[in-house]
């Protein structure tokens, strides 16, 4: 059910996502495409927005400030895999894996590694802080507007 606080949720999301995907493209590894990087992020920021953050705070559970980091920690989660998933079809389609659907699998936790380049002090505390503000904005908004 669309609450104001999943909205808000979601959109509050979003913005932090663009942000940190604009702090994050000069670190992707050599070689990353990065023009979908904003858009995804963005996407997955209002789905996470609105599914965990919103939904968690509208109904009182938890502290803003937690339900807020673990949502940043959670978008950046989700835009790895996706953006390590799309790599290894990549790959597959050039027939990296030579027909092994297990070595594919197994590349994308490599995949991910690789992208622990990103997590630089800027991004993380970006992400962080971020987070807590997204969280306290929309648990105050769940709290007080219905």
């Amino acid at each position: 059910m669309p609450t104001f606080a999943r909205l808000v949720g979601a959109v509050l999301l979003a913005a932090l996502g663009v942000y940190v995907a604009m702090l994050a493209k000069p670190h992707l590894p050599d070689g990353e495409p990065a023009e979908m990087l904003i858009p995804v992020t963005a996407a997955m920021g209002a789905v996470v927005g609105w599914v965990f953050t919103g939904r968690q705070l509208e109904r009182g559970q938890g502290q803003g400030a937690a339900i807020g980091f673990g949502s940043a920690v959670l978008l950046g989660f989700w835009v790895a895999v996706l953006f390590a998933v799309e790599e290894m079809v990549d790959r597959s389609m050039r027939n990296s894996y030579g027909g092994s659907p297990t070595h594919a699998v197994q590349d994308v936790f490599n995949i991910l590694i690789d992208y622990t380049e990103v997590l630089k002090l800027d991004v993380i505390l970006a992400m962080s802080f971020g987070g807590v503000i997204v969280g306290m904005i929309t648990g105050f908004v769940g709290r007080h507007f219905r």
